[in-house]
């Protein structure tokens, strides 16, 4: 093939491989991957149980970002295109490299603590992945027979290490329970690298932190005046803050939802890599930003009111962004600064909410599109 055909191949699939790894980057999407793998053809309310998930939009959200990686049938099932299985591939193959991973370093450190013979430390079980991928052979075998090898050499040359034990060393990678607590601010600012966080309300006034991590000192809170800085880094787990009168959330990769939280009346979203879904009431809205440049953000608000001449603004650099509102029916929404240069963005407003009434709130949306997609969807409360 010539020089003018490899590079067009390139071409080619370097988009595709940025699909494939952008429908990994969330735990989701890699659910629904693997369901469709290893159980076959599904509809969309049994990927919905097999992923975890309650909320048709949030499923459908990850569904539209699985792009052409499933298709549904003529049977209306959903099923992994040829892009999808390649997909699969590329995820159990980073599975088993972790899994070796772990397993070694679990080997090294249990052979550290105790003497072990030289034929046992010969007979060190490795995992190969080739430039051709797993192959015809069932990947899960292929993990199983790590784990097996693994506890087998272990068990048969250390007395009183478990399977069990070794299994939940080689999973826990010798994470760390954080559990830290610090004094309420007012205003908060909660910075998120490569975790997994839930942001739940705290059940009394403190700011909490709680999860595993690889060190003590990957979650940090610190005080200063009216202000607190909640930091945390490849934490698995949850960050509780009482009630406060601003919150800023920064995300550099990860994962971050909500679950029984109330928003303040003014919050800063910045997504940088990863994904955030918010799905949480906000009592009094006066000023709601969300800027993503890289990632995805999927943002369900409740709002109990509006404050006089409220703002919503959403800034999307790259990545996409979905803001649902749910206000009063006195709100009477406003377009404000919209501008596009690069990608698309949707907008729609409920008829009813025309700021019926003599207590009327106005809101005002601005949004900023330099490559990606937005959607902004205000509908009336459904408490009213």
């Amino acid at each position: 093939m010539s020089n003018e055909g490899n590079e067009r191949n390139k071409e080619t699939e370097a988009p595709r491989n940025g699909e494939i790894f952008q429908a990994l980057a969330h735990k989701v999407r890699r659910a629904i991957i693997r369901s469709l793998a290893e159980k076959g053809e599904r509809s969309f309310t049994e990927l919905m149980k097999d992923a975890g998930l309650e909320d048709s939009s949030v499923m459908a959200f990850h569904m539209k970002k699985l792009g052409s990686l499933v298709r549904r049938n003529e049977r209306g099932y959903y099923e992994l295109t040829d892009l999808g299985w390649k997909a699969y591939k590329v995820l159990r193959e980073l599975e088993l490299e972790s899994l070796r991973d772990r397993a070694e370093e679990v080997l090294e450190e249990i052979r550290s603590r105790k003497s072990v013979t030289k034929e046992v430390s010969k007979s060190k079980p490795r995992a190969v992945i080739t430039g051709g991928g797993v192959g015809e052979e069932d990947a899960l075998s292929v993990i199983g027979s790590v784990i097996s090898e693994v506890v087998k050499t272990i068990s048969e040359a250390i007395k009183g290490v478990t399977p069990t034990d070794i299994f939940r060393e080689v999973m826990s990678k010798d994470r760390v329970w954080i559990d830290k607590s610090a004094p309420p601010a007012p205003n908060i600012r909660i910075d998120v690298i490569g975790s997994d966080i839930t942001l739940t309300r705290a059940t009394n006034s403190s700011i909490k932190i709680r999860g595993t991590a690889r060190h003590e000192n990957d979650a940090t809170i610190k005080t200063s005046g009216n202000e607190a800085r909640i930091k945390v880094k490849g934490l698995d787990g949850e960050v509780s803050v009482p009630e406060v009168k601003s919150l800023e959330i920064i995300v550099k990769g990860g994962d971050l939802t909500t679950q029984d939280f109330k928003l303040p009346p003014n919050v800063s979203i910045l997504v940088l890599g990863g994904d955030v879904n918010l799905d949480t009431v906000m009592e009094k809205l006066s000023s709601l930003s969300v800027s993503v440049k890289g990632g995805d953000a999927l943002t369900d608000v409740m709002v109990k009111e509006v404050s006089p001449n409220a703002s919503v603004t959403i800034s999307v650099l790259g990545g996409d962004a979905h803001l649902t509102l749910r206000v009063p029916k006195n709100t009477r929404v406003v377009r404000g600064d919209i501008r596009v240069a690069g990608g698309d963005i949707g907008m729609e407003v409920d008829k009813s909410l025309g700021g019926a009434g003599e207590d009327v709130k106005t809101l005002v949306i601005n949004a900023k599109v330099v490559g990606g997609d937005a959607s902004i969807t205000v509908l009336p409360s459904t408490s009213e």
